[in-house]
């Protein structure tokens, strides 16, 4: 009966491990796509980077299309009566429609500020009456701007560093004026002997430790291992 029973076990045992075979084989992919032929004549023309660089720029070059084309909708069935001159033009596309108005509108306001502008210039025919002493002695505008500004620029810049300077002596000068009135001077005595032993010490013991810390810096520095490169 034992010899019965672990037969039995056994078979069990194996139809098991079939059964687990068999779902295995069935649930694990072969890693085989079908791809139809249009698709298998396509993959010969580029690896997947090229051929997904090349789906874009014709994507970008179709939308781009699409929208210099009219656009043309089912829904819109009024059809307006023009003149045989205006049915020849070419229909202007989407991008005309929305950003070419407003750049031609921005552009139209331009010419006329500047014309505005030039107008007012032109309208500007004042011109002031000069005193006798200024005629004869040829006196000139300061800032001189029309002939040379750089020169107004360079004469700025002095005139502020002359400042700056007048300033940094009037602000020492009341400094030394101050402290000039300062004449507190507090009365200081001797440390004790061992106060002043205790302090030496703690000198030594600091400039030792420093100079042990320089020692095992340099002892490293000398051990490290080469490079190889």
């Amino acid at each position: 009966k034992f010899k019965e029973f672990m037969s039995r076990q056994t078979q069990s045992i194996k139809r098991r491990d079939h059964h687990i075979k068999d779902a295995r084989r069935a649930t694990t992919p072969n890693f085989k796509p079908t791809i139809n032929p249009r698709d298998r004549n396509d993959t010969s023309k580029g690896d997947f980077l090229e051929r997904l660089s090349r789906d874009v720029a014709n994507r970008k070059n179709k939308e781009s299309k699409a929208l210099q084309q009219p656009g043309k909708d089912t829904d819109c069935t009024f059809k307006p009566k023009i003149c045989p001159q205006s049915k020849q033009l070419r229909p202007r596309s989407t991008y005309e429609l929305s950003r070419g108005d407003s750049v031609r509108r921005q552009s139209l306001q331009k010419a006329k500020q500047l014309k505005s502008e030039q107008e007012q210039i032109e309208n500007a025919t004042f011109q002031p009456e000069l005193s006798k002493y200024t005629e004869k002695h040829g006196t000139k505008s300061l800032l001189n701007l029309s002939k040379d500004p750089n020169e107004f620029l360079i004469r700025y810049k002095t005139e502020q560093t002359k400042k700056q300077l007048q300033r940094k002596e009037e602000f020492k000068r009341r400094e030394e004026e101050e402290v000039a009135e300062c004449t507190f001077e507090p009365k200081t005595i001797s440390c004790p002997a061992y106060i002043k032993r205790i302090a030496k010490s703690m000198q030594v013991v600091k400039a030792a430790r420093k100079l042990n810390q320089n020692n095992s810096s340099t002892n490293n520095l000398d051990n490290r291992p080469l490079s190889t490169w």
